[in-house]
């Protein structure tokens, strides 16, 4: 009788160490965080509601976690999760009708703060929104945006970059054109100039370009004055373009 003593409270030591280690259920962890948001404690309760999700996904845990980021008012993520939650029918919880009511009056209201945003613009342009990566141009469809001002950016090789600050109003959708002009082709990929042909002996003497008569005198500097006034005009051209182009604006500039 005294072998068996040391060896069952042994083995109840070690089944005691077991359930202590064991990791709470996802309904556990579900009941802590409805506990926490109720205490205004959001942060912490969506922590525990995505512990639950990895530990048992379900629409159970989805719609848990798209109200505690409701109230964080991170509308987009809300509206993702409240939306799958809806899509879910897997157990008894999710199916119920007032369950399934309070989440569909969730997802209404949480919706009142996302914007739709379609941008428009070259194809092939890389466009990102709110400093995240969004995708290529022609994007399949508007994109979902939280309510407020957003940057919105276009970048793609040989154009120059562009963005533009809007403000996304929640419940309505939104164009934004951006406008991203061809970089200048550079010199050294532009055609040789044409080599004029040699002079043959027979030919009369051109007139060399370091003449100082009258004459030869009075063309280059008409040539040179021409020349500097194209120039001008060619810089206060870039000048106007390059303010048109910097605006902050989402429509693109005249005659584009």
């Amino acid at each position: 009788m005294r072998l068996y003593i040391p060896l069952l409270i042994l083995t109840t030591l070690q089944t005691s160490a077991a359930l202590a280690a064991a990791p709470p259920s996802a309904d556990a962890l579900i009941e802590a965080g409805i506990a926490l948001r109720q205490k205004h404690q959001f942060a912490d309760a969506l922590e525990l509601f995505q512990k639950a999700h990895a530990a048992s996904p379900s629409g159970k845990t989805l719609a848990q976690i798209g109200l505690a980021e409701g109230s964080l008012k991170r509308w987009v993520d809300a509206e993702t999760h409240l939306a799958a939650a809806l899509d879910t029918h897997d157990t008894p919880w999710i199916d119920n009708t007032k369950n399934r009511e309070a989440i569909s009056q969730a997802l209404t209201l949480v919706r009142k703060h996302v914007g739709l945003v379609s941008v428009v613009g070259p194809a092939g342009i890389d466009i990102a929104i709110a400093g995240a990566s969004t995708g290529r141009l022609p994007l399949p469809g508007p994109v979902h945006v939280n309510e407020g001002r957003v940057r919105i950016e276009g970048s793609g090789d040989g154009r120059e970059s562009a963005s533009v600050m809007v403000l996304i109003p929640g419940g309505h959708e939104l164009t934004v054109h951006l406008n991203l002009p061809l970089l200048p082709v550079s010199s050294a990929h532009r055609d040789a100039a044409p080599v004029a042909p040699p002079i043959s002996p027979s030919a009369p003497a051109q007139p060399s370009l370091f003449d100082t008569s009258p004459e030869a005198t009075s063309w280059k500097t008409w040539t040179g004055g021409g020349l500097l006034a194209v120039s001008a005009g060619l810089i206060a051209t870039g000048i106007v373009w390059a303010s048109m182009d910097g605006r902050d604006t989402c429509n693109p500039p005249p005659g584009d």
